[in-house]
């Protein structure tokens, strides 16, 4: 559950998970970037959101957990972020009511992290733990939503993106191999391959040349 003031919302798992994106050819901090992506909607009995208001679905999300580095992806159990770090990591998050996504009446909050931890795991999901206080806008509107926030909730571990060599045979071979020699994972229950098209315009092309093949965990099963 996710508290925000004195509101209360519920996770829609299936919208919600944590990522990776594997680039072990690229600079350090590139190698392993995590992310964090939820989803909520209010609880049934929510009345501080009028129905004129419009319909809410809100996103939580970090774009990157910093300084995150894994061997394995079981390791994340334990991960805390340590008191001095949470300003930084606040600073790639945000919260947005998507249901109006584009249409620039609802734009992102930024939020100050007072803890962010996970606790355990059960089979591909991870107990998180955030604390916290979701900013106002610069110029408050009726539709704001602030306050102090916490949440305690499991999230499955759910897609890993593999950036995989321009000289791979296989690029899904490649990446399934990659993703077990850099994080453990064993198993994928569906993949996706988009191989590089040299007739694309890429940003910084020796960087960014590759095949991406994205891997969704047995998480469902």
């Amino acid at each position: 559950m996710l508290q925000i003031a004195d509101r209360r919302f519920q996770l829609l798992t299936p919208f919600s998970g944590l990522g990776v994106r594997l680039a072990p050819n690229a600079l350090d901090w590139k190698q392993q970037i995590w992310w964090l992506n939820t989803c909520w909607m209010p609880e049934d009995d929510d009345r501080a959101h009028p129905p004129w208001r419009g319909p809410e679905m809100w996103r939580l999300g970090l774009m990157q957990i910093m300084d995150l580095r894994l061997s394995h992806w079981h390791e994340l159990e334990r991960f805390e972020v340590p008191e001095d770090d949470l300003g930084v990591l606040s600073m790639g998050g945000s919260v947005q009511n998507i249901a109006h996504y584009g249409s620039g009446n609802q734009p992102a909050l930024g939020f100050a992290l007072h803890t962010f931890r996970f606790t355990g795991r059960v089979g591909y999901g991870f107990i998180l733990e955030m604390a916290g206080e979701v900013l106002p806008q610069k110029e408050p509107g009726e539709e704001d939503l602030c306050g102090d926030f916490s949440l305690r909730v499991e999230i499955p571990f759910h897609q890993v993106e593999v950036a995989v060599p321009l000289n791979a045979a296989d690029p899904l071979a490649a990446a399934v191999g990659i993703a077990r020699r850099e994080i453990g994972l064993s198993a994928h229950a569906r993949h996706d391959v988009s191989r590089f098209d040299p007739t694309v315009p890429v940003w910084k092309p020796v960087e960014n040349s590759h095949h991406t093949v994205l891997l969704e965990t047995p998480w469902r099963e």
